[in-house]
Order: structure tokens, then sequence, then C-alpha cells
């Protein structure tokens, strides 16, 4: 998306909560939205918006019919038709296709970078051959599908159709995961900055159309930013996801502060003394050491990676191979959190936080809970709204 600095901020004026910033029209020149499944192609009685002017004619021309066959099966379709539309736009004739393709070509697509990544590149190869093979559509340059890939990718507002959004609620009746696979690209939406801490909300109307609001009251010359990735991960690994998928470090006030804003986020508990808290010495650095804030024990950095890392894994074995018995999970993950809870890692440590959240979801599911299960969870919830709100201003 937008530079890691961003370009969208507030020049003049202080802005109230809940003030829209930002309203963008889909399906003017300023935006381009794609909303792809796996329906029927050529007899979907729903009206995808694109669909019958664009791919849906190549379709027929190349007996293409779902599903997808060998190589182009083992992903989501949409991950190929949303490519083959936009370079079918790039060759319209109208002054609207004109109008998108100038605007998408504006966008970022970071092409150098990508090019070293080899899912990167399989994934280009695979989406050349659909196209120009599969689709018969062979006058377009690789070159150009490299860009579609690279400006999808780094741009694109992904899984955000709202509740009442008509085409959400006809196609879910033919398909029930069509909103996991709605791309919109908003040239203007994507100027805005990243942040590990947000200022902006943003959601698409019934209409299309994306808004943007502000999460709190805002002093005038601040930088507006809404996060590019998940901000219930703690700093190590969500700034690697920021590079691997954004190609930037991130550097704002919560990745620069060693507590992740007096959260303790992605602090653990000293395996020496058993008390004091391990704390990156230098949060901006990827192997940098963790040192003990009351004994001063240090570790270097993959001793984080690797505490993580393995409780991910435990957490997942619990949820697979106890899959088929709730109370099997439940007991799992409750002796989880008795293993790592303020124990290896800080009680409010994003990885032990993930496993409350799920332990709360299974706990839901209870058929007759005790007063103790109901007041356990409510604790969960709360711990859990708490942290996020530092994060996330103005959930609701």
């Amino acid at each position: 998306m937008g530079h890691p600095l961003g370009s969208i901020c507030n020049l003049s004026t202080k802005l109230k909560l809940d003030m829209t910033i930002l309203k963008s029209q889909c399906g003017s020149p300023h935006s381009l939205y794609m909303v792809l499944e796996h329906l029927k192609w050529m007899d979907a009685k729903i009206n995808i918006p694109f669909h019958s002017r664009n791919e849906c004619a190549v379709f027929s021309s190349a007996g293409i019919t779902p599903p997808l066959q060998p190589p182009y099966d083992f992903i989501h379709p949409a991950e190929l038709i949303k490519v083959l539309r936009a370079v079918l736009i790039s060759k319209g004739r109208t002054a609207e296709d004109a109008a998108t393709w100038g605007a998408m070509t504006k966008l970022e697509s970071h092409m150098k970078q990508r090019e070293a990544i080899p899912k990167v590149r399989f994934m280009s190869t695979l989406t050349k051959n659909f196209i120009r093979g599969a689709c018969h559509v062979g006058d377009v340059p690789e070159e150009q599908i490299d860009l579609i890939l690279g400006i999808i990718d780094v741009n694109a507002f992904r899984h955000t159709l709202h509740p009442n959004n008509p085409l959400r609620m006809e196609a879910v009746k033919a398909n029930k995961d069509v909103d996991k696979n709605a791309t919109f690209l908003y040239p203007k939406g994507s100027m805005a900055a990243h942040g590990c801490r947000r200022t902006v909300r943003w959601e698409t109307l019934p209409s299309g159309t994306l808004e943007m609001y502000v999460t709190e009251d805002t002093p005038a010359l601040s930088l507006l930013t809404h996060p590019y990735v998940d901000l219930m991960k703690g700093t190590p690994e969500r700034r690697r996801l920021l590079r691997d998928q954004f190609y930037f470090d991130c550097s704002c006030p919560r990745c620069s502060d060693r507590t992740e804003l007096g959260t303790h986020f992605s602090t653990l508990k000293c395996p020496t003394c058993f008390e004091g808290n391990l704390l990156p010495d230098y949060p901006l650095h990827y192997k940098s050491p963790w040192t003990c804030a009351s004994c001063h024990a240090t570790k270097p950095s993959h001793f984080e990676r690797n505490v993580v890392r393995g409780m991910q894994a435990e957490m997942k074995s619990v949820l697979e191979q106890c899959s088929g018995n709730n109370l099997a999970v439940v007991a799992g993950l409750a002796k989880l959190l008795g293993k790592y809870r303020g124990k290896i890692c800080h009680p409010n440590h994003f990885a032990v936080v993930d496993v409350e959240y799920h332990l709360v979801r299974r706990m839901a599911l209870m058929r007759k809970p005790t007063v103790d299960l109901l007041l356990e969870m409510k604790k969960l919830i709360h711990k859990y709204l708490d942290i996020a709100v530092v994060f996330y201003p103005g959930i609701k």
C-alpha cells in the first residue's frame, strides 16, 4: 500500500472520533471492484460486476469450466481470475477501462523486491500459464502480469464485504465463502500509512464505497494509519510479516517500544531467575539479544522465536488431535496455558492471548457451562479487549 510513512494525514484541523475522512466509490474510475468466486461461471444467476464483459467470454471461448483442472486446481480460482480481469480491463476499449487501468498503474507494485521471492516466482509462472496458455490471452506481456500481481498483493483490501452488501447476501446463497474472495482496489485508500496502532478504521458499504473513520480524537498534523497486518501479533512476528508482505521495516512507536506500549505483548519470562521480564535490547533489530530486566541475563534472538514457535506448534497439535472432542480441546488448551502463562511467557504475551482466545471459543460450545467456567470466560474476554483496545482504539 502507501509508503510506510504514509500519504494520508490531517494537515489542518483536529479530527473527532468517528469522523469520516475518506469516501471512495466503488465502480468509478477511482476503484476496481473484483468479487470472485467459484460459481458456475457461465450460468451464474447472480450479477457479478464486470463478469459478463470480461472473463466470462474468455472462459466460453477457451472451453474453461469449473472446477479448474491441474495444475490450477490447488488454489482458489479467484487468485487467477482477478489477475485475468485486470488484464482484460487493461486491454479494454472503453473510457472507463482506460481510467481504471490508469489508476491501477499508479499504485506501488514492489516488482524488484518481489522477483527474488520463490513463492512469488511460482505464482507468477502459474498465473502467466493460466492467462496466456489456458485462457489463450497471449498478447499480454509477461511483465504486465507481474505488475498486476504486485499491485494486487501490495494494495488490495480483502475480505471486507459489508454484512448488508446485497451482492454478498445473494452470492452467499450459492457459495458460502464468497466473502473470503473479495478483492478491492481503492487508489485513494491505498495511500493510507501502516501503523501498528491504528488511528483509522475502514469498511466497504453496501454501495461498494470504501469509508475510513478516525478511531479517536486526533490532533492536527497527525499521521493517519490503518494496519496492513493483524495487530494481535507481537512485534518480532508482526515486523517479519510487514517485511515479507509489504517490503518495509516498520519503526512505528509500538515497534520501537520494548514493552509494546506497556502491554508486554512479546515479553518472555526470564529462564534464569524465573521472575524478571525478558525484553529485546533493540526491538527494531531482527537479531537483537533479549535481556532480563531483573537479573540481566541475556538470551540470543532465536530463543524468543523458538519459544513462540514451540507454543504455536503445541496449540496446533491440541486443536488437530482433539478436533472431534471439545472437552479434550478445552483440557489441552488449559494445560498449555498452565505450562507457558506467567512461567515461560508473560501473561500478556500474544501467543498466550491467542491460546486464551481459542479456549474461550471452545468454552462457548459447552452445553452446560458452570458458573466458574462462565466467570473464567468473562475474565479472558475482558483481558483480550483490554489489550486489543490499545492497538485498535475505537473498538465498540
